[in-house]
């Protein structure tokens, strides 16, 4: 199990104390890796390690208590991964409850969901299929030019 939680946007005052409070909790299990010091990726963007991580995932984890839009969870879609998301913010504007992934409230829920979608590879991967499909109608350049185009004939 890898946590992915670099500490580089400043909005998040709770981060530290969180993932200090996972440390603790996590530091003997060895198979539990925290990546949490963008400085430690030697010469890795951040970007390409957050990638390679999305890729390489079974099911992907979203558990914000406060969220914008969270671009985390459409790359994890257009992987064509299962997500799970909290019930917040943006999040609820790109997961479907049960239908592109899961939004859950609490920790209870959210492993839960990870448990069922680890149990049923075949519904981790209809979910995957489904928000990559949501990803391709909605949130894509092209979707978004074609909105933009039909407002401006509807202008003229």
């Amino acid at each position: 199990m890898a946590y992915a939680g670099l500490f580089l946007s400043h909005d998040d005052p709770e981060a530290i104390r969180i993932f200090q409070k996972v440390e603790q909790e996590s530091k003997d299990d060895p198979d539990v890796f925290l990546f949490s010091d963008p400085n430690k990726l030697a010469s890795l963007k951040v970007d390409i390690f957050i990638n390679a991580c999305q890729t390489a995932s079974d099911v992907i984890l979203q558990k914000s208590t406060k969220e914008g839009f969270g671009l985390t969870v459409s790359e994890a879609m257009w992987k064509a991964k299962p997500i799970i998301g909290g019930n917040v913010g943006g999040i609820k504007l790109q997961i479907e409850n049960g239908k592109n992934g899961f939004l859950v409230s609490t920790p209870e829920e959210a492993a839960e969901k990870i448990v069922q979608l680890i149990k049923d590879p075949q519904l981790a991967e209809d979910l995957g299929k489904a928000a990559q499909e949501t990803v391709r109608q909605k949130f894509l350049m092209p979707r978004l030019l074609k909105d933009y185009l039909k407002f401006f004939r509807e202008l003229v």
